[in-house]
């Protein structure tokens, strides 16, 4: 496992993103409007990540 820092184009199935202090599996990545993508997570959660923002993802 190791850490990485991504925007909204790096983020992939699998990922794991600690949203609030809990952990998050990213199961489906989709791009909407404004090359935002919409993150959806194993547990049906959901989060639109802006195009510029980096994040910190966990990766296998």
């Amino acid at each position: 496992m190791r850490i990485v820092s991504v925007t909204a184009d790096g983020v992939r199935r699998g990922d794991v993103i600690d949203v609030g202090g809990i952990p998050h599996t990213v199961c489906d990545v989709r791009e909407v409007s404004g090359r935002r993508k919409r993150l959806e997570f194993a547990d049906g959660n959901a989060y639109v990540l802006g195009a510029r923002v980096a994040i910190r993802v966990t990766r296998a």
